[in-house]
């Protein structure tokens, strides 16, 4: 079975991360490998940051705001648009900063979950996401 989250980690971890806390939060669920958060935050900059999670971050349809991110040594500026959707592999290096505020949830997920489906599905015992986004959108 896939390893559990470590809610105290997590906990720890947004606290440090994000400077306003959820809305809505899955915390008290009892879900053992996966976490929600819903946000309606300002305007901030969220310092450069590696967790040890995937991470998936689904902006709501209705907000919009000039932001900046940079994964790794690629950085993106542009205005985001409601819908958009960001995935973040466990252990990479993550900045961004936004002008307005912006409603978006956050889904978190244990790496050995991922690792269990892929043993599950395709008989494989690793796998990888690499980050990656719309290439047109980065500048160096």
């Amino acid at each position: 079975m896939a390893g559990d989250l470590d809610l105290k980690l997590l906990d720890d971890l947004s606290h440090t991360i994000i400077p306003q806390q959820p809305l809505l939060t899955s915390k008290e669920s009892g879900w053992r490998n996966g976490f929600l958060a819903y946000y309606q935050h300002p305007g901030a900059e969220i310092c450069q940051h590696t967790i040890p999670y995937y991470v998936l971050e689904v902006i709501d349809q209705n907000s919009s705001s000039h932001h900046e991110r940079r994964l790794g040594n690629k950085f993106l500026s542009y205005q985001i648009s409601g819908g958009e959707i960001y995935f973040y592999p466990a252990h990479t290096n993550h900045w961004t900063s936004w002008e307005e505020q912006l409603n978006f949830t956050l889904m978190v997920f244990e790496p050995r979950l991922f690792e269990q489906l892929a043993s599950e599905t395709f008989a494989y015992n690793q796998i990888e996401f690499l980050p990656q986004w719309q290439e047109w959108l980065f500048t160096s």
